[in-house]
């Protein structure tokens, strides 16, 4: 565990994930907010036994289930593309619907590595750390994009991703195995005990 938490602090670009989830074989892997499959494209190189990619793809009129405001047609291309990636990724399993609903399909504990890149409002990004932690195994990570302040300025939609994942880190006393990115990503991840 101390050589995981030492690899991870001292990466500090964006390919620090894939050397990190190989050299320590964690092998099942889970991507919340899939959108057109950049991340997925990026896990892909880790060699995955498991790769899950879950998003809604919905229009649903919730600008923070959409926060570019991509119309319905837009969307189900997207998903159609992710659909379409699990020819070349035979680990892939993509599950078009909300994350919430998706944890339902997985035991506690089965994920090595889960990163959460969904509805980035403070409330959801709550729900889907409480959701989603329980699903990743002891040593495993959980992760995500996003730990900024920011404002979308196409739908005014406001990130609380800082907000939720500090108040998290501090409820459960993990100060000490939460670590942010300094690269452009600006993802967090928190080893768990």
């Amino acid at each position: 565990m101390s050589d995981l938490l030492a690899d991870l602090k001292a990466m500090r670009r964006a390919r620090w994930i894939r050397r990190v989830l190989r050299e320590h074989k964690l092998l099942r892997l889970c991507e919340i907010g899939v959108r057109q499959g950049k991340g997925l494209r990026r896990l892909r190189r880790a060699r995955p036994e498991i790769l899950v990619g879950v998003d809604c793809w919905l229009a649903d009129g919730d600008l923070a289930h959409n926060d570019l405001s991509f119309s319905q047609a837009a969307l189900d291309a997207m998903y159609r593309k992710a659909c379409a990636m699990m020819v070349e990724i035979p680990a892939l399993r993509i599950l078009r619907m909300y994350s919430h609903e998706a944890a339902l399909c997985f035991p506690d504990g089965f994920f090595d590595y889960v990163y959460i890149d969904a509805d980035h409002t403070y409330a959801a990004v709550c729900q889907d750390i409480a959701t989603w932690y329980p699903k990743v195994r002891s040593g495993g990570i959980l992760a995500g994009h996003d730990f900024l302040h920011h404002t979308v300025p196409q739908t005014g939609v406001a990130f609380g991703v800082v907000e939720a994942v500090t108040e998290f880190v501090q409820a459960n006393n993990l100060q000490e195995r939460f670590h942010k990115t300094t690269d452009r990503f600006a993802s967090w991840y928190v080893v768990k005990p």
